[in-house]
């Protein structure tokens, strides 16, 4: 009798320990600090406590922990203060917890393989629609803690950008529950289990094949990408005149360092030059002649320069701050002026159109997106869809976000074909190519070297995404709510008997 009860009591509390497993995955599943495994077997220990629990109870208890996990594991990633970053964190919480809550809600209404479908499509929906309402974007996709795992997994996203991927590694976790729950029984899980090993190695395959077949083979252009060696110095609102004055002088002191590194990595033999997001702070009244400087330079060292502007209006702060580049040809003539499309949330400055803007050049096709930019999927297709060869962005980071937004930013080149140069003040400068390959690397943090030289392709690829955007996601919804169709129609089957 005692062991019967002993046997019983540990049967009650076994969900628990199912749930100390996902907790302990969870903190390493996204966030400050990934671990890329942590994300596939995370999901696998919280939705067995969920499908063990009551729906009401199961889900109150995961749904607290899924939150206090984002808070702890996001701190210093979301740059707001104590109260208003509790408030976005333990939003992210809840959203991201929205698959599981699907899942548990059509548990055991839908039998077999099929019902393995609906973590995955849930999950590809919650984040594709936060990826379209949300103002952080793609922030917190499960796909950027898979950076530091296959490149040969990551090639998908070539053809149906992050919602492949994402939907293997949650589907995934819905396999293994099916199995768990058919008792292991060989007969009755052969045919899905196999189904999703043959997908999961045709994914490996292709990637395997691109990355070893398809791999760059044109010639190579040289960058130099420069990190200006002095922290923005317009962030005031003083209308103070002596103090504008002092500003003023110190912002013709970086405009010409900047100048002066630019002729520094002309030395390294580099073709084009540009420099990290506003790297240059500027005056309105003395932009004119930076400008001027700029069309020079370029003329008399023969390359294309990209020169970030950060520039405050006579009006300031009636009127919002600048945040663009310009681009020069070796003749001095300015090709284009971009401003930044996307905003930081709280980020006090002018919104750009929203256009991405290329060159023609003898080197391929040039374009370029600033910092944040790089994290909409939706904007950055247009690259893609315009065949642009390669993408130079200017950004500005921080710590806690170093290096995983420079990786980010790699994902968009896979997606849409093309290499990436990333100039990165307070964070990792580098270079890819269109298979998401490290050409080279330069981390402000840990050296003073402010130029960063990298040989990249001249010629990018068309990719399938570029082609046909969010097709997957799209499939994704159909998908679900064909689930639903199906389960709608076996209970009304059920309730005619």
């Amino acid at each position: 009798m005692g062991k019967k009860i002993t046997q019983h009591n540990w049967m009650i509390h076994l969900p628990y320990l199912w749930l100390i497993i996902a907790t302990l995955f969870l903190f390493f599943a996204n966030g400050l600090h990934t671990v890329f495994i942590a994300t596939w077997l995370a999901p696998i220990f919280l939705i067995r406590f969920l499908r063990l629990q009551p729906v009401l109870h199961g889900v109150i208890i995961a749904l607290l922990v899924n939150v206090i996990v984002t808070i702890v594991t996001w701190r210093g990633m979301i740059p707001v203060p104590g109260p208003l970053y509790i408030i976005i964190a333990g939003l992210i919480g809840v959203l991201s917890f929205i698959p599981y809550v699907i899942d548990r809600l059509f548990w055991g209404r839908l039998n077999g393989f099929l019902s393995t479908l609906i973590f995955p499509c849930s999950w590809i929906i919650s984040e594709y629609v936060n990826s379209l309402t949300n103002p952080y974007a793609t922030w917190g996709s499960v796909i950027y803690t898979q950076m530091e795992g296959s490149l040969a997994f990551l090639q998908s996203l070539a053809i149906t950008g992050i919602w492949g991927p994402v939907f293997l590694l949650t589907w995934f976790a819905a396999i293994i529950n099916w199995i768990w729950e058919s008792n292991f029984n060989w007969p009755m899980i052969k045919r899905g289990t196999l189904t999703y090993i043959c997908i999961f190695l045709a994914v490996l395959f292709f990637g395997g094949l691109r990355l070893s077949v398809f791999h760059p083979v044109s010639g190579t252009v040289r960058i130099a990408s420069i990190v200006s060696p002095f922290e923005w110095v317009l962030k005031t609102e003083t209308s103070d005149s002596n103090e504008l004055k002092e500003l003023r002088m110190s912002t013709l002191s970086v405009q010409g360092e900047l100048l002066h590194l630019t002729k520094q990595a002309v030395l390294g033999d580099a073709d084009i030059v540009f420099w990290n997001e506003a790297a240059a702070p500027v005056f309105e009244e003395d932009e004119k002649s930076l400008v001027k400087k700029g069309s020079k330079l370029a003329s008399e060292l023969g390359i294309y320069l990209m020169m970030s502007l950060y520039t405050r209006p006579g009006n300031y702060p009636v009127k919002r701050l600048q945040n663009k580049v310009l681009m020069f040809n070796p003749h001095g003539k300015k090709e284009f002026e971009y401003t930044k499309a996307r905003p930081v949330p709280g980020e006090t400055i002018e919104k750009g159109d929203g256009e991405l803007i290329h060159i023609d050049t003898p080197f391929g096709r040039i374009g370029t997106a600033i910092c944040y930019d790089m994290d909409f999927p939706d904007l950055i297709r247009q690259a893609g869809k315009n065949d642009v060869d390669m993408m130079l962005v200017p950004a500005d980071d921080w710590q806690e976000i170093n290096p995983v937004h420079t990786y980010m930013a790699s994902v968009r080149a896979i997606e849409n074909g093309f290499s990436l140069v990333r100039s990165t003040k307070e964070g990792l400068s580098a270079a890819f190519d269109y298979q998401g390959r490290l050409l080279n690397a330069l981390d402000d943090f840990e050296t003073d070297k402010k130029i960063m030289y990298s040989d990249v392709p001249l010629k990018g690829v068309v990719t399938v995404y570029s082609r046909v955007g969010d097709l997957f996601a799209w499939m994704s919804i159909t998908g679900l709510m064909i689930l639903i169709g199906l389960i709608w129609k076996n209970r009304n089957k059920g309730q005619n008997r």
